[in-house]
């Protein structure tokens, strides 16, 4: 009763403070109902991402095993074992995509594109598979979008273009422009990867990076 009558006769400043302070308590911890909420959509959302790529994988092996385009080169394990296997199903275009200069002379020319692309398992774990990448670049400005560059690293050539660093887990492939330099400000880089264990043909993946301000 001491209690209640204090509040009665405390001052309106007082009063607010221990609301707010009432408030902050109760609205500080995130209620059970909450938290087993947020844990259920997470859970949904992990299993709706695996599901997907396990379709992709799926898709991608039957059209190799049907020889469709861009799947011209044979698997060389028994497709019945490919579950079993850690093998490429997605690719990610990397944070180092864009202009480069590939002249010793000419440091500061941007005469061509660096492109970081990395294969992926089902797991999006990123794994060093060996196969086809065609990488393209194209004018995202107009439409259709004019093809501005193609560059094709076969197997072998790949076997010299991978970095493993610390920061740096991926192909880096260096793309020379052919003839003079495209005057437009940003391109779409598009990267399409055919995997020599599985003869599945992935992506194409695309990313628009800026060439000038």
């Amino acid at each position: 009763m001491a209690f209640l009558s204090n509040l009665v006769t405390a001052p309106l400043s007082t009063l607010v403070v221990l609301t707010v302070a009432l408030c902050m308590t109760g609205c500080s911890k995130p209620s059970a109902v909450n938290i087993a909420l947020r844990k259920e959509n997470q859970a949904l959302d992990d299993r709706l991402v695996s599901l997907e790529r396990q379709h992709f994988a799926d898709q991608a092996s039957m059209a190799a095993m049907r020889g469709e385009i861009g799947t011209t080169n044979p698997a060389v394990v028994d497709p019945s074992r490919l579950p079993d296997l850690f093998t490429t199903i997605e690719l990610s275009i990397g944070r180092l995509t864009g202009p480069a200069s590939l002249s010793s002379t000419q440091p500061t020319v941007m005469n061509g594109l660096k492109v970081q692309v990395a294969p992926r398992d089902d797991t999006g774990d990123v794994i060093k598979a060996s196969g086809t990448l065609i990488v393209e670049a194209t004018d995202p400005n107009q439409s259709p979008e004019p093809l501005l560059g193609r560059w094709v690293f076969e197997p072998a050539d790949l076997k010299t273009k991978w970095v493993s660093s610390t920061f740096v887990y991926a192909y880096v492939l260096l793309c020379p422009w052919e003839g003079p330099l495209p005057d437009v400000k940003s391109v779409r880089v598009k990267v399409r990867f055919t995997d020599f264990l599985t003869g599945r043909s992935i992506g194409p993946v695309d990313r628009v990076v800026q060439l000038k301000e």
